[in-house]
């Protein structure tokens, strides 16, 4: 009898009566065996690794933001946005908050200067944060918002009157100050003192306070008051009861 030849092909196309074993997805590599009037093609795969990152996720608790250094420079250098503070952003989703707290040794600071509006971006790992600035003839203020915080859209509040002070002078503020930005997003700052345009010398001018920390001064001042006025009443009464014995 004759025996006929027998051939091994590699990536050929397989003749009639074909039989396919196929395991996983992506890389593939065929072999196929070719026998007289039969032929077997098996195709193997291995499956490739995808990395996944997951969304960050934030403490439900707040805690004291670590206050910064900020500020924008013109092209000759000189600082056009000074600002110290500390900054967290409050995220509400599914009927819960989570607390971002803005870590100054871990972000970036850009912004831009003209006669009449500034800019300061504190960028971060998680998004960033975007302080708009305005002047009329005799002060500025803050007149819009701007952040992101992943996994939400950037969310803003603008045509404002923030932290409006004269010009020359800085901002200062050392109680919370909680700006909402949207349904599910809001700024909190604390431990402020900013200026924008006609900074000297790149320091701060004379400092306006808040009213908020005035507020809070007035009753402390009230309550030491009255403790003062106590402690003396005791002294004078033992003063009057030691004068009595003798």
């Amino acid at each position: 009898s004759t025996l006929l030849p027998y051939t091994t092909l590699f990536r050929s196309t397989p003749p009639a009566n074909t039989t396919a074993h196929t395991t996983a997805n992506t890389t593939t590599s065929n072999h196929t065996t070719t026998h007289p009037g039969n032929s077997t093609t098996v195709i193997t795969t291995h499956p490739t690794n995808t990395t996944v990152t997951p969304p960050p996720t934030f403490p439900p608790t707040p805690s004291p933001p670590t206050t910064g250094n900020y500020s924008v420079s013109d092209k000759g250098g000189a600082n056009c946005i000074m600002a110290l503070m500390g900054l967290e952003l409050i995220i509400h989703e599914a009927s819960k908050d989570g607390y971002c707290n803005i870590v100054p040794n871990k972000t970036s600071t850009s912004g831009t200067c003209t006669t009449s509006s500034s800019n300061l971006k504190i960028s971060f790992r998680e998004g960033f944060i975007n302080f708009n600035f305005t002047k009329n003839d005799k002060s500025y203020y803050i007149n819009e918002i701007e952040a992101l915080l992943h996994p939400l859209s950037v969310q803003k509040i603008d045509k404002q009157n923030l932290m409006s002070t004269k010009l020359g002078s800085s901002y200062k503020c050392n109680s919370k100050t909680t700006v909402a930005l949207g349904n599910s997003l809001k700024v909190e700052m604390v431990n402020v003192q900013l200026q924008a345009f006609e900074i000297k010398h790149n320091t701060f001018g004379t400092v306006s306070e808040c009213s908020a920390d005035y507020n809070n001064v007035v009753p402390l001042a009230v309550g030491l008051t009255i403790v003062i006025l106590i402690v003396l009443g005791i002294i004078i009464y033992f003063i009057y009861r030691r004068s009595e014995e003798h």
